[in-house]
């Protein structure tokens, strides 16, 4: 049997964890779209899920790099006339998830070029993150009521 079809046929524990931390990620994405500036801007970076070993093998020649950020915001910074680009990385994890080993690795190699990172268990932490960024939202509460 192969692992494609293993994969398929039933839903592992990290499987379960997987789709929580997705579901988590779709309802931060919807918040952001109505809460971010025009002057701010995010993406997934898709670096989870099942591939084959084909696909696996196409996405590293392309440049994937494992343990990046689930989120990356891209901040528009004006000094005088000078105008610049902050980037901040944000990851998404469960509560009973860690960051594992290429997660760790990837977050301090890019804290040596002063990129912030920062780990949100629910919406209210990734909200406070990105207020500690200073990204300024179109909300004042904090507290976030998510639909079931």
């Amino acid at each position: 049997m192969s692992a494609a079809v293993k994969v398929r046929q039933g839903r592992s524990p990290a499987r379960n964890r997987r789709r929580t931390e997705q579901d988590f990620q779709i309802a931060l994405v919807r918040l952001l779209d109505m809460i971010l500036t025009p002057a701010t801007r995010f993406f997934h970076v898709p670096n989870g899920g099942y591939r084959t070993r084909a696909e696996a093998g196409i996405l590293k020649a392309m440049g994937i790099k494992p343990g990046m950020h689930d989120v990356v915001f891209l901040h528009r910074l004006q000094f005088g006339d000078a105008i610049v680009c902050a980037a901040y990385g944000l990851e998404l994890k469960t509560n009973d998830c860690d960051l594992d080993d290429n997660q760790i690795q990837a977050h301090a190699d890019l804290a040596t070029i002063g990129m912030p990172s920062a780990v949100a268990r629910n919406i209210d932490e990734a909200i406070a993150h990105i207020r500690s960024w200073g990204i300024p939202l179109r909300m004042k509460d904090t507290r976030v009521e998510l639909a079931a």
